[in-house]
């Protein structure tokens, strides 16, 4: 699979230390399927610049992804986020495990919904701030594709 589109970011918080610009970017996504066993893998990246206050601000970042079935609706799978300043050339490049399962709930509807957990662990750089790792819990309905009756 290949996408590609923009990224951007919103300065939503309410706090303005804490808020971020407003960011504008290109993004591609790359990524493969397997028909044989359904598992996938791929990358995100994009590359965003920021405004107005900021317009030397410059970002890339992404997230690689995947999925690999080990049978009975359980899966070996991650989807960890990483960022690179150009600005402080820090790059934080986590590394993902997780592991998630599709769970069927109630009695009459027969909902399926896919359960997770993963954790990030940070290589730690020099004089930099950030999460050293992060454990990331999942709950997401499966809607069924409209096309597949």
């Amino acid at each position: 699979m290949v996408m590609g589109g923009f990224s951007t970011v919103f300065p939503t918080n309410s706090k303005s230390e804490l808020r971020a610009d407003w960011a504008l970017g290109p993004e591609v996504v790359l990524g493969y399927a397997s028909p044989k066993n359904g598992n996938v893998y791929g990358t995100i990246t994009q590359f965003t610049w920021s405004f107005p206050t900021r317009a030397d601000g410059q970002g890339v970042g992404g997230q690689y992804f995947y999925a690999i079935n080990v049978g009975h609706g359980w899966q070996v799978a991650a989807q960890p986020v990483w960022t690179y300043s150009r600005e402080t050339k820090v790059l934080r490049f986590p590394i993902g495990v997780g592991f998630a399962k599709v769970a069927v709930f109630g009695k009459k509807k027969h909902q399926p919904v896919k359960l997770g957990v993963q954790l990030w662990a940070y290589t730690p750089p020099p004089d930099a701030s950030g999460p050293e790792w992060q454990l990331r819990f999942t709950i997401a309905p499966v809607i069924p594709l409209p096309w597949k009756k």
